[in-house]
C-alpha cells in the first residue's frame, strides 16, 4: 500500500512540476511577446522623453493624422519643443512643436499650440512648400503616410481610415464662374460627421477652408476670390453645420466661385484643402451623438483642363 502511495506522490509532483515548467514556458513567451509588439510598435516620444504608445493610444486617423488618446491619458505642448515617430527603436521622421509666438514657420511635421484646445488628441499637421519646381506636388512625400508606420499601427489595432476625398471634375459655368464637385467617403468602422457646404453656406464654409486653387506649369496661382464670414457658434452648431457620413457611405458635394481668376485655356494643377471641423474647444466636441465629428485638414488634388 506504502508502495502504491509512494508512487501516486512522485506522479502528482511531476505533474505539478510539468505544470509549473509549462506556466514558465508560457509566461516567458507571453512576455518576449510584449517586448516583440512594443520593439516594433508605433510609438511618439518627445524632448522631456515622454513617449504616447499603444498603451496610451486608443487610435490613429490616417485621413487627419490624429491621434486619439484612451480615456484618462492627456497631452499638453507645454515643456515641449520637439518630437520623435517611431517604429520600434528606429526613427521614421520628426518634427517639432510650433508655439503661437513662434516667429518663424518651418517646414515639416508640426503639433502646433493653436489646435491643442483638447487635450485628449495629438493633431500630427504638416508646413511644407505646397508647389515646388517638381510640378505636380507628389502626396508621397509626406512623411507621415510612411508605409512602416501605416503597417505598425495596423499590426496593433490602432489604425482607422477616416475619410477620403477626390476632385470630380472643374467646369467653367459663366464669366468667370467655376464649379466644383468634390466625392467624399467614409472608410472608417464608425459614422463620421463632416462640415457640410450647403448647411453653412459658401462664405461660412470658406472661413475654414482656402478652398479652390489653380496652378499653372509656370507656377502661376490663380484664385477664388471668395468671402467668407466669421460664424456666430451657437449650443446647436453641430446640428445646424453636420452632415452624416454613414460607414462604407460617399457623397459629392458642389462647390460654385462666381469670380474666379480669369482663367486662359490649358492646364491646371488643382488643389482644395476639405476642411474638417476646426480645433475641438474641449474633448466633448470630439464626439456627436452615434459617432465622430471628422477633424484636420485634408488635401485633395488634380489636373485639369480648362476649355
Amino acid at each position: 500500500m506504502y508502495r502504491y502511495l509512494h508512487v501516486t506522490i512522485i506522479f502528482f509532483v511531476f505533474l505539478f512540476l510539468e505544470d509549473r515548467c509549462d506556466l514558465e514556458d508560457y509566461t516567458a513567451k507571453f512576455d518576449d511577446g510584449i517586448k516583440t509588439l512594443y520593439n516594433n510598435g508605433f510609438s511618439i516620444k518627445f524632448d522631456n522623453s515622454e513617449v504616447y504608445d499603444s498603451r496610451s493610444i486608443d487610435f490613429y486617423d490616417g485621413s487627419s493624422h490624429i491621434i486619439y488618446l484612451k480615456e484618462g491619458k492627456y497631452f499638453t505642448c507645454d515643456g515641449r519643443n520637439s518630437f520623435s515617430v517611431k517604429v520600434g527603436d528606429q526613427e521614421i521622421y520628426s518634427g517639432h512643436i510650433e508655439h503661437s509666438r513662434t516667429p518663424v514657420i518651418r517646414d515639416g511635421p508640426v503639433i502646433r499650440t493653436a489646435d491643442m484646445r483638447a487635450n485628449n488628441i495629438i493633431p500630427i499637421g504638416l508646413n511644407d512648400t505646397f508647389l515646388s519646381v517638381d510640378w505636380p506636388y507628389s502626396n508621397g512625400s509626406d512623411p507621415r503616410n510612411s508605409k512602416k508606420v501605416i503597417d505598425a499601427l495596423k499590426s496593433e489595432g490602432l489604425y482607422r481610415e477616416g475619410i477620403s476625398a477626390r476632385i470630380i471634375d472643374i467646369k467653367k459655368t459663366y464669366n468667370n464662374g467655376i464649379s466644383l464637385n468634390i466625392r467624399i467617403t467614409n472608410n472608417d468602422s464608425e459614422e463620421i460627421y463632416y462640415l457640410d457646404p450647403d448647411r453653412l453656406g459658401n462664405r461660412r464654409y470658406h472661413y475654414f477652408t482656402d478652398g479652390l486653387t489653380l496652378t499653372d506649369p509656370k507656377l502661376n496661382n490663380y484664385l477664388n476670390n471668395a468671402q467668407y464670414e466669421v460664424p456666430a457658434q451657437s449650443p446647436l452648431w453641430r446640428d445646424e453645420w453636420m452632415s452624416l457620413l454613414e460607414v462604407g457611405e460617399s457623397k459629392t458635394i458642389n462647390i460654385v466661385y462666381p469670380d474666379f481668376d480669369e482663367l486662359p485655356v490649358g492646364s491646371y494643377y488643382a488643389t482644395f484643402t476639405f476642411p474638417g471641423s476646426g480645433p475641438p474647444e474641449d474633448s466633448g466636441d470630439i464626439w456627436y451623438k452615434n459617432g465622430r465629428i471628422w477633424l484636420g485638414d485634408l488635401q485633395v488634388s488634380k489636373i485639369v483642363h480648362i476649355d
